[in-house]
């Protein structure tokens, strides 16, 4: 019995058939065993639905199931998973081979989901407004998430120079294999104020007073102002960045 189950594991392991039975008739001699096989049909074609970023034709070009032979599904199965392999390579970290289907004429067909992001949250920020952080993000709603976008946005964001962290997640949608793009952020101290004096013959005692924002209205510009006091007069500068 044991030596059976291997054989049918063995003959299902192949991928050339659907099912396989056994069954056994006493003889004379013993036992005489008889498999039962329902093999796969002959591949028809692939086809392909939710392929946004690649052609359909691109897409099928990578598959090595030939047409007019019988479907070998473990053939089938490193075919698609070579086509999800290439998304990834592109940045479409997300994508996936999913609803896979053969029907009994041959024809193979699969969904391709390519990680759509349905919207972008923020979070964290208390000073910087969310137009702000919105400008420097290269991610865009109804589009699939791309790795190096999603990296250029952290990295803008950082360059900015008014968080102390800056971090991604990705949330469930309200969509099946959608995503929410939530960015939440760690604003950093952005005011500074120093005070300076000094002594000279002609102006006497001089006292300097800058103050200075690098978020200045949450809009990441920076602006400074300095005042200088020395003995009856008073000067004022004002400079944005």
């Amino acid at each position: 019995a044991e030596k059976t189950n291997k054989d049918l594991e063995a003959i299902l392991a192949s991928g050339y058939f659907q099912a396989a039975r056994m069954t056994y008739n006493i003889v004379p001699e013993g036992a005489q065993i008889t498999y039962h096989v329902i093999e796969n049909p002959v591949f028809k074609g692939l086809s392909l639905t939710g392929n946004t970023r690649f052609s359909t034709e691109e897409l099928q070009a990578m598959a090595t199931v030939t047409p007019g032979v019988i479907i070998n599904t473990n053939r089938l199965a490193n075919d698609l998973q070579v086509i999800e392999e290439y998304y990834k390579k592109q940045g479409y970290i997300l994508a996936r081979v999913t609803n896979i289907k053969m029907s009994p004429d041959g024809l193979v067909s699969a969904q391709i989901v390519e990680g759509i992001i349905e919207g972008i949250e923020i979070k964290g920020n208390k000073k910087t407004r969310d137009r702000t952080i919105r400008r420097e993000i290269r991610v865009k709603p109804g589009e699939p998430l791309q790795s190096v976008d999603a990296r250029n946005s952290i990295r803008r964001l950082n360059n900015l120079g008014i968080f102390e962290d800056v971090r991604m997640n990705l949330q469930p949608g309200r969509q099946p294999n959608e995503y929410v793009y939530q960015i939440e952020v760690a604003e950093a101290p952005t005011r500074s104020f120093s005070l300076g004096g000094g002594y000279s013959e002609d102006d006497g005692f001089t006292l300097g007073v800058e103050l200075s924002d690098k978020n200045f209205l949450g809009l990441a510009d920076t602006i400074r102002l300095r005042w200088e006091f020395g003995g009856e007069s008073e000067s004022r500068s004002s400079r944005w960045a």
